[in-house]
């Protein structure tokens, strides 16, 4: 369902040109004056991204599995930034594989049917989707086996998968369905789910999702298009995950649970935070199929395993990774948390994710900055915090580990910097010879007044857990002592965070002494 929003038309005028909605079916419509002769170093990078996830040029990084969408998203912001080459090589990646104008024109192009491969071509559509597939053993046009075939049962897997992510997402957990493609051009105004080749071995694309515009946006100046319908794209047998821990059942009902919300993504608002999308996306997976663990993969690569990493990471991992963000917020506030954000995402348009976040926390009790904040106490003991952190969830990484005793009773001054929506951890643990009542005393002195937090973990040796935030006064020096006797406590952990949405380098002064 299409949003408009009369209050989001100001931002929209004001976003750059290339994140202006477009009011047609893709950049690849939109009227090309002023080509410039050369791309810019952005749009080229962009363009390259999404090559890169083809297969034609360079391996993704760490042949992890991945999506395709957004770097299709970031490819059509830059659109207007193509040279008249490029700009018919995007023209191609933006095209449904079997479009005439798709990128089996392109030679670097490689997501595809060609002529023979789109002839036989087959559908299997009920009142909601379709499915298209080649069918295993066609023929492609050079009469070699075409690479894009399905088998029977996978397609009959597809469409399973395709029903249950649909009652799931939106019979169950409420989001509004996605738009179908209209009846233009022979459409059925049905959501279309393609079964093409798209992974390599080196290049783990196992699917995308790609924003359409088939009916057109309202004709009141007074409104703003922001919802879009679109197709999906999911690879034609999942081989290249052999060997790789992940089955081929398992990878394709998650990664269609995956990219059928990215098509209710679209419908909300196709400009929002990357990571917003992605990490949604990704939890969306765990919503849908909770025993697959479809995702776990992914959690090297979060900011809960790297706390130094922001939150809104895009990277090719970390976005994927924190899913487990999404996860800890709703298992706190609650399932619909999640929906509430983009339905206010949805309500305004344009790239608004951290107000949107900001709103559903607030409906539910909590805010930003204390979801943030228990992020960080819970990336230092996950089993404590998740339902399932004694499975497979990875603890934070520690940027330095000290052990104080009688004869190392500080740690001295250290300074430490924190990215936005970061942090640095450290760990403390008393000596075997600190058996009196000890105590650590923590000195934090931030050098920026505002968006400073953090927490305190002690970690006793009869398992149970201590816990603080740390709340600063508009930068003032913070001072806190906690036991530290080698007879009780195993070590404390401490988390420096920066809980700004965009400032880096929040730097703080810090040192650890004992006392008794």
């Amino acid at each position: 369902m299409r949003r408009r929003s009369t209050q989001a038309l100001l931002g929209a005028l004001l976003l750059p040109v290339a994140l202006t909605p477009a009011v047609v079916s893709s950049p690849a419509s939109a009227k090309e004056h002023r080509v410039p002769a050369q791309s810019s170093p952005a749009a080229e990078k962009a363009l390259d991204r999404v090559l890169d996830l083809m297969g034609k040029r360079a391996p993704s990084a760490h042949g992890r599995p991945t999506d395709a969408t957004l770097a299709l998203l970031n490819l059509r912001r830059h659109y207007s930034s193509l040279d008249s080459a490029d700009r018919r090589t995007a023209h191609g990646l933006f095209a449904r594989p079997d479009s005439a104008s798709g990128s089996a024109d392109q030679t670097e192009s490689a997501w595809s049917l060609d002529t023979a491969e789109t002839a036989a071509l087959q559908q299997s559509c009920n009142d909601r989707f379709c499915v298209h597939w080649v069918p295993s053993g066609t023929p492609d046009d050079s009469g070699a086996p075409s690479h894009n075939g399905a088998t029977q049962s996978y397609v009959n897997a597809a469409v399973a998968a395709m029903s249950t992510s649909w009652d799931a997402e939106v019979t169950t957990m409420g989001y509004d369905r996605p738009d179908g493609d209209g009846t233009e051009d022979g459409g059925q105004d049905l959501v279309d789910l393609y079964l093409v080749d798209t992974a390599t071995p080196d290049n783990l694309t196992l699917g995308y999702a790609y924003p359409e515009n088939s009916s057109e946006p309202a004709e009141d100046a007074g409104y703003v298009d922001f919802g879009y319908d679109g197709f999906a794209v999911v690879d034609n047998d999942m081989a290249e995950l052999a060997g790789t821990g992940t089955g081929t059942a398992v990878a394709l009902r998650t990664a269609i649970a995956h990219e059928f919300f990215h098509l209710i993504q679209f419908g909300y608002d196709i400009y929002e935070s990357p990571w917003l999308m992605e990490s949604t996306a990704s939890w969306m997976e765990h919503q849908v199929y909770p025993a697959d663990n479809g995702n776990p993969h992914a959690l090297k690569y979060s900011s809960m395993r790297n706390p130094w990493l922001p939150l809104d990471t895009e990277n090719g991992g970390t976005e994927y990774g924190n899913w487990v963000y999404q996860q800890l917020t709703t298992e706190r506030l609650g399932t619909d948390t999640v929906l509430h954000i983009w339905q206010n995402a949805g309500s305004q348009g344009g790239d608004n994710t951290r107000s949107s976040m900001e709103t559903a926390y607030n409906e539910a009790g909590s805010s930003a900055l204390n979801e943030f904040r228990m992020f960080l106490a819970a990336s230092m003991a996950p089993r404590r915090y998740w339902s399932e952190g004694d499975d497979f969830y990875p603890a934070a990484t520690m940027a330095k580990n000290w052990t104080l005793s009688t004869a190392k009773k500080s740690t001295g001054k250290w300074w430490a910097s924190a990215d936005h929506m970061a942090a640095v951890d450290f760990s403390i643990k008393p000596d075997a010879h600190l058996t009196g009542p000890w105590k650590l005393r923590l000195t934090a002195d931030p050098r920026v007044t505002l968006n400073n937090t953090g927490y305190v973990m002690v970690v006793y040796k009869d398992g149970h857990i201590g816990t603080s935030p740390l709340i600063f006064n508009r930068g003032d020096k913070l001072v806190r002592s906690m036991p530290f006797s080698s007879k009780s406590v195993s070590r404390v952990g401490v988390s420096l965070g920066n809980a700004s949405g965009w400032q880096d380098g929040h730097v703080y002064d810090f040192r650890f002494d004992i006392w008794r």
